[in-house]
């Protein structure tokens, strides 16, 4: 009951941003210098960052260094280190974010366990830790391509109920020239167009039980660097972006497509050219199926040519079930054991079906 009323909470939060912005809040607000050389710059303001203000979390979104471009943040080391103890503590505290069934109570962020360090390849994505992601859902092109939008046209391919904002004055030229100069909704509600009752847009996030608390691939595990992508699940809710997408976001339908699906980030036209076959198919593998129980693995499913399925999946620790944030502003619990068709497009904006929830 607590995690369904947390879940309707931040349902109003989203309502309200709408309503005062004249738009959905985007899943991620990116910056420039992708690439930059300052603590390794790869994070990038998150929806559940965007919300702060309207999940009377506005003093936390005030901390938020915005003035990096367009308003942009980058969430690096060096920014939270700077906040101190107790505004980190403030960033660990808020209720809303996490299930009370998986997680007690105190700051929940994640550990500087290399305080020495400023930043590795990856980053150490310092910040606060949460239970709850977005839907994402993309007709071809990696998953984190939904909050990365600059290679290609990584928008257009974008099926699930959150895209980035329209920025002005944006280059999309690689690696570390990305000028914004500001930003505005891109959708309204209308974007979900199958109907505000037949559209899933947050859901409790898998974590696997041994790596709750964890931030991977931090823990000197020796991970390689494509495990070090998709398994980044319990780190900072504040980025999106790029690999770390899986602590704010989680697939749904992740259309891979073409023998090289890491080439060129989606931009090869020949590789991600073809469309997802989740709604023809309740067995596609494109299709990221519920996580039956805490103990599943963090890849739950490989589509074709042997790659995991980036940024894990959805899957709650309540038994059997799985809590789901409605576009109406209610709460459904999905069984865990639901077939992917109608799973499927309820993630998808465009589905063209009215499917009866659970």
């Amino acid at each position: 009951m607590q995690c369904t009323n947390h879940l309707k909470q931040i349902g109003l939060g989203i309502h309200n941003f709408h309503d005062a912005r004249g738009g959905l809040p985007p899943n991620v607000i990116y910056a420039k210098d992708q690439w930059g050389t300052d603590d390794l710059v790869r994070s990038r303001m998150s929806l559940w960052a965007v919300i702060y203000p309207f999940v009377e979390q506005a003093a936390l979104y005030d901390l938020i260094d915005k003035t990096r471009d367009g308003g942009g943040a980058e969430f690096t080391n060096a920014w939270w280190r700077n906040l101190g103890e107790a505004n980190q503590k403030a960033f660990g505290s808020v209720p809303i974010y996490r299930c009370p069934s998986r997680r007690g109570g105190g700051p929940l962020f994640t550990p500087d366990t290399h305080p020495s360090q400023a930043a590795t390849w990856f980053n150490y994505n310092l910040g606060p830790q949460g239970d709850y992601a977005f839907v994402l859902s993309n007709s071809g092109g990696l998953f984190w391509i939904n909050s990365f939008p600059q290679y290609g046209n990584a928008v257009n391919r974008m099926i699930g109920p959150f895209r980035p904002p329209i920025a002005q004055s944006i280059s999309t030229q690689e690696p570390s020239n990305e000028q914004i100069a500001g930003w505005q909704p891109r959708d309204t509600f209308a974007w979900w167009q199958d109907g505000t009752s037949n559209q899933i847009i947050i859901g409790e996030k898998h974590i696997p039980s041994a790596i709750v608390g964890r931030c991977t691939p931090y823990d000197d595990s020796g991970l390689g660097t494509q495990e070090d992508q998709g398994t980044a699940g319990d780190c900072s809710y504040l980025d999106s972006g790029l690999w770390r997408t899986a602590s704010s976001g989680r697939p749904v339908i992740t259309a891979y497509a073409g023998a090289n699906p890491d080439d060129d980030y989606g931009n090869n036209a020949s590789d991600y050219n073809m469309p997802t076959a989740a709604f023809g198919n309740p067995d596609d593998p494109k299709v990221n199926p519920i996580a039956r129980n805490p103990n599943d693995p963090y890849y739950l499913n490989s589509p074709p040519y042997g790659v995991p399925l980036e940024g894990g999946s959805f899957g709650g620790p309540h038994p059997g079930v799985c809590l789901f944030l409605i576009g109406d502003g209610s709460v459904h619990a999905f069984p865990v054991t639901i077939p992917r068709l109608p799973y499927a497009r309820w993630s998808a904006v465009n589905s063209g079906h009215s499917v009866t929830l659970p």
